[in-house]
């Protein structure tokens, strides 16, 4: 059974059932949810679909697989978990502290320089992310149908960070970020 938890936390974010209070991954029930408030961060590589389409499907899966890996591990040093990954998006929670997730994000931006240095062609393109993030509540919980079932995220927090996110495209900067004061957003505005 433990050997069952360890493989199946590499699908579900062992995090994830200690906020639905669960001890292992057969105790979860469908629609079981929990409200929280978390920070939530979204990294996804720009342009990264017209890129793709340049590369052979096993050289994109390759490239996504080590930039994931590359990473991933700066957002659990940060005291924070992978919710999932979408492709090349990195969908990460912090429960903690929002600074978590501007450490997060300002680390990913300077491991970004690296990761170009070492796996990028000289001449080539570099590689850019953009990151957003929200503070705010949200519901996690287990939806889906008793043959395929998965956790999630639901609530505004998600989706204005996700926005953010994209928004850094259209300012050209890195890091989208919303600004709130006593609770009231009082404008977005990437950084």
């Amino acid at each position: 059974m433990e050997r069952a938890n360890q493989v199946y936390s590499s699908f579900v974010p062992r995090e994830s059932l200690t906020f639905l209070q669960c001890d292992n991954i057969l105790d979860v029930p469908l629609g079981d949810q929990v409200q929280t408030e978390m920070c939530v961060l979204f990294s996804d590589i720009i342009a990264f679909t017209s890129l793709s389409e340049k590369l052979a499907p096993e050289y994109s899966f390759r490239f996504i697989s080590t930039y994931l890996s590359w990473n991933s591990p700066i957002v659990r040093m940060n005291k924070g978990f992978i919710d999932k990954y979408t492709g090349d998006s990195i969908m990460a929670l912090f429960p903690n502290e929002a600074d978590d997730a501007v450490e997060t994000a300002v680390a990913m931006q300077k491991a970004m320089a690296q990761f170009n240095q070492k796996f990028i062609a000289p001449g080539s393109h570099s590689i850019r992310i953009g990151v957003g993030m929200h503070i705010g509540e949200l519901m996690l919980g287990v939806i889906g149908e008793s043959q395929r079932m998965e956790t999630t995220l639901v609530f505004d927090a998600v989706n204005v960070a996700s926005r953010l996110e994209r928004l850094t495209r259209r300012y050209e900067c890195e890091v989208g970020r919303q600004r709130t004061c006593d609770g009231q957003a009082d404008h977005t505005r990437p950084v």
